[in-house]
């Protein structure tokens, strides 16, 4: 399963709107100043209700968690945000700008730099027979009783991350010599020394005169041979100790209808007043019957997408433990404090093939008592979970309905599609767009070649004061490609995009890669 996405991404990006109203985060207000190259000094100011950048002022809403709108309605700008202490992060058409809180002080290791995101090396991409590097020790999240450490970075370089304690999270950042760890993290304007010795998974953290004990999923190893050992296919592991999976318990019995996915990537028995209130090529969010007075008690949906290759033949169950810290750093983003797994991850029969549920029970920052229950299979190298966030007067409501669409799920992952792959082959796809909230235009191609080859590049024009000459980025980077029924997947170093490739007359026209679509050229 990717990173994140399976267990999480349902889960944290909906959560803050199943127990919150759809205002401005508190996080959100303020004046921010612009330290990215294409908008570095750009004041900006968030209000309640509106954005002000220069002496434009806009209507502001937030459409989702996570997601901004700039202008009037649902059609204006869409910009996605992440606050992480006191930088906020707005991507707008997909260009990330980065923004520090007014009044706080830069990072000490912050430092401009004019090489585009994402260049690729010099002497042109990387050779893919080269031995993929070790997995850095310190480059994971470390999670413990209260307290949860992730860093990203190297040992040359150093790691930035996040240390989050008791559901606050402040920004981190150390250094690293052989086993020791050396680092500090900042709460509001004050800066704090702390260190750590690392022996195998485990992370023994001193700050302040205390201690902590942290642990990490072991580091990834190399997929197992799917030729060794009686061939079991990608995702259809068996249960451990060969035994047949009991049933899960106190699911819905009542009459359902069938649902199927419009492109048959899956069907299950959809409860009775329940409809898809939206969906995308990874994910759908569905209405549990609520009307447009009910209380948002629930949210609940459905998410699907490829397994990594280190979880290919692993059990499904086991896939979930080794993503529980990224779920709960993410749970812990959007305001939910969740304690440990209650009982051991367990495997359940399914109609096709076996999944495994996971079930968090915590609380909002209100206080209110909710329930994280998680659902997952796996067949062949393709995933889909069934997800719900409750809260805990609800449950008796809605948890068995969605219990019955767990169990009545039947994955159906799309075939590796070669027609289509080599159709591909030498097309190049663009798009151009016009920013209306910052002055700006921006160009992504996507050119694919011989062998499952892509190279995506994406230019930017961004003028941060009106009459004044705009600032330039060009970035490019290669990576690879495959089709699976009509779903297009790259994968780039930077990580995975998924999108569709729009058919007419059998010739492929455009793809559409999120809320984007881009001809064929």
């Amino acid at each position: 399963m990717s990173t994140l996405r399976p267990i999480a991404a349902l889960l944290f990006a909906l959560t803050a709107s199943a127990i919150a109203p759809t205002q401005i985060p508190q996080e959100l207000l303020g004046s921010w100043t612009g330290t990215s190259e294409a908008n570095r000094n750009e004041k900006l100011v968030i209000e309640k209700n509106a954005i002000v950048i220069a002496d434009d002022r806009m209507p502001l809403k937030l459409q989702a968690p996570g997601v901004l709108v700039f202008g009037d309605g649902d059609d204006g700008e869409r910009a996605e945000f992440k606050v992480a202490g006191d930088t906020l992060t707005l991507t707008i058409e997909g260009m990330a700008l980065q923004y520090r809180r007014a009044g706080a002080a830069p990072k000490p290791a912050e430092r401009r730099t004019d090489k585009p995101a994402e260049q690729p090396a010099a002497g042109g991409t990387d050779n893919p027979l080269a031995k993929a590097p070790a997995a850095d020790r310190f480059a994971r999240a470390f999670t413990g009783r209260e307290i949860q450490l992730t860093l990203a970075g190297t040992a040359a370089d150093g790691y930035r991350g996040t240390l989050v304690f008791r559901g606050t999270e402040y920004p981190a950042e150390a250094k690293a010599a052989d086993n020791e760890l050396t680092g500090r993290f900042r709460a509001g304007q004050s800066w704090f020394d702390f260190t750590a010795n690392l022996t195998g998974d485990h992370l023994k953290l001193e700050s302040g005169g205390a201690t902590y004990d942290l642990d990490a999923p072991a580091l990834p190893k190399a997929p197992d041979n799917p030729l060794a050992g009686g061939g079991t296919p990608p995702g259809d592991a068996p249960v451990p100790g060969g035994t047949t999976p009991p049933e899960l318990p106190d699911v819905f019995a009542g009459k359902c209808e069938r649902f199927d996915h419009p492109r048959g990537w899956f069907a299950f028995e959809m409860p009775p007043g329940w409809t898809v209130h939206s969906q995308d090529d990874t994910g759908m969010v569905l209405n549990p019957g609520l009307g447009p007075t009910d209380t948002l008690d629930a949210i609940l949906g459905l998410m699907w997408g490829r397994l990594e290759k280190q979880d290919h033949n692993v059990p499904v169950a086991k896939v979930i433990e080794s993503k529980l810290p990224q779920l709960r750093a993410a749970l812990a983003e959007q305001g939910l404090t969740v304690g440990e797994p209650e009982g051991r991850i367990e495997t359940f029969r399914g109609k096709d093939v076996p999944g495994a549920v996971l079930v968090l029970r915590g609380q909002t920052q209100n206080g209110q008592a909710v329930q994280v229950w998680f659902g997952g299979i796996a067949k062949r190298d393709a995933w889909i979970s069934v997800s719900g966030v409750l809260l805990a007067s609800a449950e008796a409501k809605y948890l068995p309905k969605l219990k019955r669409i767990f169990t009545s799920l039947e994955p159906k992952p799309p075939e590796r599609n070669a027609k289509a792959e080599a159709a591909l082959a030498g097309v190049t796809f663009a798009s151009v767009q016009s920013g209306r909230v910052v002055k700006s235009s921006h160009a992504a191609t996507y050119a694919f070649g011989a062998g499952g080859s892509v190279t995506r590049r994406l230019m930017s024009n961004v003028s941060t004061e009106p009459g004044m000459p705009g600032v330039m980025t060009d970035a490019e980077t290669t990576g690879n490609y495959e089709v699976c029924g009509d779903v297009l997947y790259l994968y780039f170093a930077s990580g995975q995009e998924t999108g569709q490739i729009v058919l007419q007359g059998g010739q492929a026209v455009a793809i559409r890669i999120g809320n984007g679509e881009y001809p064929r050229q």
